[in-house]
């Protein structure tokens, strides 16, 4: 495992500069023994304009460092007991908001992800319709095509047939009497006659 090192002495005056006062200095000295005692004097806020100097000192440490860094964890406890000071950890607070955060995200992209997958299945069915209609519309176009030829090629024989009719049967004029008013027809007429059929072909103009 790891070992993380953790400075009381940063820490210390970080506290010291949001609280708008002097940083305090720790001193360390050695003792008789050879070992190192760290002491500090800290200035402790009792209202606005009275502060109190209060000294804590720490154990022996065989090392200045040690004995330093005991003097200041020593001030910090005592000025969180004396201020009644609230220590917050930043890393721990922008932790839960990049975790809510995330979650926020998740949850968006889960959604989005559910919308999707509808949307895809409603295009699917779409593009299936599309397919069908364009293929239903080619058919009907195709069979109005087919329908449209064999009247034309009805048409060309029923010509072809009256041609050759009108080419045989012998064509004589048969005058027809002017029509009374109450016909309400005036004109006249052509009547041809063909041996073969028993009544004449009436043409009206």
């Amino acid at each position: 495992m790891a070992t993380i090192h953790f400075s009381y002495v940063m820490m210390l005056g970080e506290v010291y500069e949001q609280l708008g006062l002097g940083v305090p200095q720790i001193v360390v000295t050695p003792d008789t023994e050879g070992k190192f005692i760290g002491y500090v004097d800290l200035q402790i806020p009792r209202s606005e304009t009275v502060v109190q100097t209060v000294r804590c000192s720490s154990s022996q440490f065989p090392t200045a460092t040690g004995a330093e860094q005991d003097a200041a964890r020593l001030a910090m406890k005592r000025l969180k007991e004396e201020c009644d000071l609230q220590f917050k950890d930043i890393n721990y607070d922008d932790s839960l908001l990049y975790k809510n955060l995330y979650d926020h995200q998740t949850t968006n992209c889960a959604v989005l992800t559910t919308q999707y997958s509808n949307l895809s299945r409603e295009h699917s069915f779409l593009k299936e319709c599309h397919v069908s209609t364009v293929a239903q519309k080619n058919e009907y176009v195709n069979e109005r095509i087919k329908l449209r030829n064999a009247i034309g090629e009805c048409y060309a024989v029923v010509n072809r047939i009256t041609v050759e009719l009108l080419r045989r049967t012998p064509l004589r004029p048969c005058p027809i009497r002017m029509l009374s008013c109450s016909d309400y027809l005036i004109g006249s007429c052509f009547c041809f006659q063909q041996s073969n059929f028993a009544h004449g072909i009436l043409v009206w103009y």
